[in-house]
């Protein structure tokens, strides 16, 4: 099944990155798609899922140098993601002029952190704006979040214990509160980075987010 190779090719390469061993990740990566392909890759040989290497690496610098060499429809959500690690929203946003990203809260919610991160607040507003309409149509965990997000004060610990979200949901909402309330930074940064293990975006956004003061 092709979902599941993929995804074990995924987990591994986190596992190896996790461990600073970001060549033999991307030879994972690498090895995977020549196999399922019957191709032999070179070094200077590209591959749609070099954006996964790009991204479970932390590589944000090969993927600029690289990055015209990907159509759009090519692992579009990765490309996403990778351009909003890299700061640039904007690009994002273009990339997704056929409508097939930015649909749900998460990537909605992960654009506005980056506007946020990138001084432009009138945009991360708009944004958030956009992130919590679709949270208010899902679950009661989700509405909470909603609640939290458009709030006047900042949550408290226990506000956060009673929602469940996703492993990659979880630390993106509380990055966004860490920007939004100032003074619980410090305390939502760290339990944010607690939770951001898993190389899955949108890590290395949160990662960014949790380093700038």
């Amino acid at each position: 099944d092709f979902v599941v190779m993929v995804t074990s090719a995924f987990r591994l390469a986190d596992v190896l990155a996790a461990q600073g061993k970001n060549d033999e990740a991307r030879q994972a990566i690498r090895q995977w798609w020549s196999t399922i392909t019957r191709t032999n890759l070179t070094p200077d040989s590209v591959s749609p899922y070099d954006l996964m290497t790009y991204y479970v690496t932390g590589d944000t610098e090969g993927f600029l140098k690289n990055k015209d060499k990907y159509e759009p429809n090519v692992l579009p959500q990765y490309q996403a993601q990778l351009l909003l690690a890299c700061g640039q929203p904007e690009a994002t946003i273009k990339l997704n002029e056929a409508g097939a990203l930015l649909k749900e809260w998460p990537e909605l919610l992960a654009v506005s952190l980056c506007f946020n991160l990138e001084g432009k607040q009138t945009e991360a507003d708009e944004w958030l704006s956009r992130a919590c309409d679709d949270l208010k149509k899902n679950d009661h965990d989700a509405r909470r979040a909603a609640a939290l997000l458009q709030g006047d004060t900042s949550p408290t610990m226990d506000d956060l214990d009673e929602i469940t979200l996703n492993v990659s949901e979880t630390p993106l909402l509380l990055a966004i509160l860490a920007r939004k309330f100032p003074e619980k930074r410090s305390e939502l940064n760290q339990r944010a980075e607690r939770l951001n293990i898993s190389r899955h975006p949108p890590y290395l956004l949160i990662k960014k987010a949790i380093a700038q003061p």
